[in-house]
């Protein structure tokens, strides 16, 4: 319908194109293919082109409910190819988006356009300079498929290997600015408006459009006809940058599985000072080392607070004292692994005191020790075993913190490797056994629940002589890589154990898990969740319901109007006073943290924001509207 709305030149011009569409379902373009291309895509014009694929890119994959059918993807396949035949920025974004549209999961299983995800992964790979290199490098933070992170693999080692750098030096250079200032902006001023595009903390892009006399317009407001196809460009754009950012924040966050460090130079340039990265890069703790010795530091914030604080770049320490720098100095970023407590809990009170908050927990981040157990077991922690976990949530979880795992089934013959991770500058790979947990399948057959077992490490360098298959003692791994492994096993297990959800209280199919849900729903806390409950110890007081608030053992009690509550720390899971009676809420899937105001440390605790969701509902209980929730109050 687009293309017969066109002028009859534009039009004649983009059948044309199309007329030329690959035949068979080959990735890649062909010689033959290629001599017919040039003039048909000179015909149209490239910059028409672009701008109209960025439109139907990002639409691929929107309401699939199908597999695409085969004569759509070979017009769709030939779109890839002739977009693979300009260099700019914004066609790599538009194959970036049809990737993960392609690679969207069908309701029925499979995925959408798998044939087309390859053909624009292979466009990329073979695309010059680095505005390709850097939108692989979002798809391998993004993308879930088990399959599509294979050929994204594949594609960045050929990048790679092109390129004569490591993987990371590539994905650290290649990180896209998008043309924002410094602080993460970007303005432009159009016919009538003027519109600004700026990140607000580390995971939302704003757009705010401002009329000839500077007045901000609303959202309801309808954009005049001579800008509107450029705010439009402007609101892909915005899309383009959140999607960026996310895969920024994730790659950042690896690095604590590293040991990597920088010149000062080059960490200024691409870590501080990077348009898009030094968002995140300005809110983190860093370690400075010059002249052997080593000094804790941060960007220097302003005298005001949150956004405002984060604009100067110097680096000052715990003191709010300059750090002297120079050009022989190496920049590390800071773990509490190995750190004294107290520096721990400063940083924390530096960071809260100046509402600057990080993009992920550092300062609050939860360090996993060789336990008295894990010394006895010697080569495998049972630290997390015998846990029931949902596995179609595992299996998304693992995806996205890099793990390697394939879903247990009526298929499996009991051999599951579980889940795995390499640890590549460390030379090790951990693995986590995971076995059975029923006989709930879905109708492809696929185990709804599993169970976890032990977690092991072994050596994966090709050069160590001595047998990778045995297990290595927990003692001889880096106490970083293992606070590091076992604080994802954490993750896996306080997100996906059947024991979070409200829902699981009569023990699931049969009451076979009653027991499980009973000790995992009220039991002792995690690492996760102590740290939760000493953010929740120093926030609940500045909290408009402090009053109404305190805090026993692994419980935060709510005095209510009709009844007290206790929620706790680790599930979210509720009793109410004063006979322990189970109150089931079940929270939405994006939860507010109950007051505009109130500031989080850091972004990503999903549970925290539902725990202090529950505690602001039940302190005014009186005033619950919810049929269901009112009705269990009146027990």
């Amino acid at each position: 319908t687009d293309i017969a709305a066109m002028p009859s030149k534009q039009r004649k011009a983009w059948l044309g194109l199309l007329e030329n569409a690959p035949k068979g379902t080959t990735s890649k373009p062909t010689a033959k293919w290629r001599k017919q291309a040039d003039p048909l895509l000179a015909a149209l014009g490239p910059e028409t082109f672009a701008t109209q694929i960025e439109h139907w890119f990002s639409l691929i994959g929107s309401n699939a409910t199908a597999r695409m059918q085969e004569r759509n993807a070979s017009l769709l396949r030939a779109l890839v190819w002739y977009a693979s035949l300009l260099d700019r920025e914004s066609v790599c974004r538009a194959l970036a988006n049809a990737v993960e549209g392609g690679l969207r999961k069908l309701p029925a299983g499979g995925l959408y356009a798998s044939s087309i995800a390859k053909a624009c992964i292979a466009a990329l790979e073979a695309m010059p300079g680095s505005a390709p290199v850097a939108q692989l490098s979002r798809l391998k933070h993004r993308v879930k498929s088990p399959w599509g992170q294979q050929e994204i693999q594949k594609a960045l080692a050929t990048v790679t290997r092109r390129s004569g750098m490591t993987e990371d030096e590539l994905e650290e250079m290649t990180a896209p600015t998008f043309e924002l200032d410094r602080d993460g902006k970007l303005c432009r001023q159009l016919s009538t408006l003027r519109v600004e595009l700026t990140i607000l903390g580390t995971r939302e892009v704003e757009l705010t459009c401002y009329n000839e006399n500077g007045q901000q317009l609303s959202k309801e407001t309808k954009i005049p006809k001579s800008d509107a196809a450029e705010v439009k460009a402007l609101k892909n754009l915005a899309g383009d940058i959140g999607k960026m950012l996310a895969a920024q924040r994730e790659r950042v966050e690896r690095l604590f599985r590293t040991n990597r460090t920088w010149k000062l130079a080059t960490w200024r340039e691409r870590y501080l000072n990077h348009p898009l990265v030094g968002v995140i890069a300005r809110r983190l703790i860093w370690e400075f080392t010059t002249d052997e010795k080593t000094t804790t530091g941060m960007s220097r914030p302003h005298s005001g607070r949150g956004e405002e604080a984060l604009a100067n770049a110097q680096f000052v320490d715990l003191d709010f004292q300059p750090i002297v720098v120079n050009d022989t100095t190496v920049v590390h970023l800071w773990h509490p692994v190995g750190k004294n407590v107290d520096e721990v809990i400063a940083w924390r009170d530096w960071l809260e005191s100046r509402q600057i908050q990080q993009p992920f927990k550092q300062a609050h981040r939860e360090v996993y020790l060789l336990t008295d157990a894990e010394r006895n077991t010697r080569v495998y922690s049972n630290r997390f075993a015998a846990h029931i976990l949902r596995q179609h949530q595992l299996k998304a979880l693992c995806d996205a913190r890099g793990w390697k795992y394939e879903f247990r089934g009526t298929w499996d013959p009991g051999d599951h490797a579980g889940a795995t991770v390499d640890i590549l500058q460390s030379g090790l790979r951990a693995q986590w056994w995971i076995g059975d947990g029923g006989d709930d399948y879905s109708p492809a057959g696929v185990a709804l629940h599993v169970s976890t077992d032990q977690v092991r490490f072994y050596r994966t360098a090709e050069e160590i002589r001595e047998d990778v298959s045995e297990p290595l003692p927990l003692d001889q791994i880096p106490p970083l890589v293992f606070s590091e492994i076992m604080r994802d096993v954490d993750l896996f297990v306080g997100v996906a154990s059947v024991g979070n959800d409200s829902m699981w209280n009569d023990g699931g199919p049969d009451g076979r898990f009653r027991d499980y849900w009973q000790g995992y729903a009220f039991g002792d806390l995690s690492a996760t969740a102590q740290t939760r409950k000493a953010i929740l110890e120093r926030l609940v007081p500045r909290l408009k319901i402090a009053d109404q608030c305190s805090f026993a053992d692994k419980f935060l009690i709510i005095r209510g109007q009709l009844r007290s509550y206790k929620i706790h720390l680790g599930s979210g899971n509720i009793l109410m006073t004063p006979n322990d009676q189970y109150l089931c809420i079940v929270p939405k899937q994006s939860v507010p943290a109950g007051d505009g105001n109130v500031f989080l440390p850091f972004e990503g605790d999903h549970m925290l924001s539902v725990i202090l969701s529950k505690a602001f509902l039940l302190a005014e209980d009186d005033r619950i509207k919810d049929a269901t929730i009112a009705s269990q109050l009146k027990r």
